[in-house]
């Protein structure tokens, strides 16, 4: 590990999960979310809408698929579970939390006006390693003989793999490497009551 970063409660870069009790569609809403998404000018959007809006940021969605649609962290389970297209796991840290908790979340939004405003990150605590959902996914499913690598590459390799060319994904993963992510979600756990469920329950 060679360092961390700390997010707020109140994340600065909206996902466009938002619960908006009427007017304005859901597409529209989020471009007006992200039109300020650092807060630089410091513009009240929420004076834009024809009603409240609260903007709800999860980090990576892990949890139970009820579709066959392809999505993010659906493919990096798909990569994880073989061999042949996760040789090892990179040092990188994901904030993680389980669908279930996500779709509560919007709920709870819809049914507490003292939400209305409010940017609020959705997140389990803590994040987690790569290798820590491997060994998740491999408790689950080994005994199914799935190749899943539990090894945690040194960075000094992921940099010269990502160079080799041989796998277009490692590129974007060579960049997050090292750090540890750590979020607070007690705003969360203040306006919305939230009791997260692990992170690993939702990997497995």
């Amino acid at each position: 590990m060679t360092g961390t970063r700390t997010l707020p409660p109140s994340s600065t870069r909206p996902s466009g999960r938002i619960s908006n009790r009427r007017g304005r569609s859901g597409m529209e809403c989020r471009r007006l979310s992200q039109r300020e998404p650092h807060g630089t000018t410091g513009m009240d959007w929420t004076s834009l809408l024809a009603s409240p809006l609260t903007v709800l940021n999860p980090t990576l969605v892990f949890g139970p698929v009820l579709s066959d649609v392809d999505h993010g962290c659906a493919t990096i389970l798909a990569r994880m579970m073989k061999r042949t297209t996760n040789l090892a796991q990179p040092k990188v840290s994901l904030g993680l939390v389980d669908v279930r908790d996500v779709a509560e979340a919007h709920v709870r939004c819809l049914e507490r006006p003292e939400t209305d405003g409010e940017r609020i990150l959705v997140t389990a605590s803590p994040s987690a390693w790569y290798a820590d959902i491997a060994r998740w996914l491999n408790q689950e499913f080994g005994r199914y003989d799935y190749g899943i690598s539990t090894w945690e590459c040194p960075n000094w390799l992921l940099k010269i793999y990502a160079a080799s060319g041989l796998d277009p994904q490692s590129k974007a993963v060579v960049r997050r490497r090292g750090s540890e992510l750590r979020f607070d979600n007690t705003k969360s756990i203040r306006l919305l009551d939230m009791k997260y469920r692990s992170v690993g329950q939702g990997s497995g």
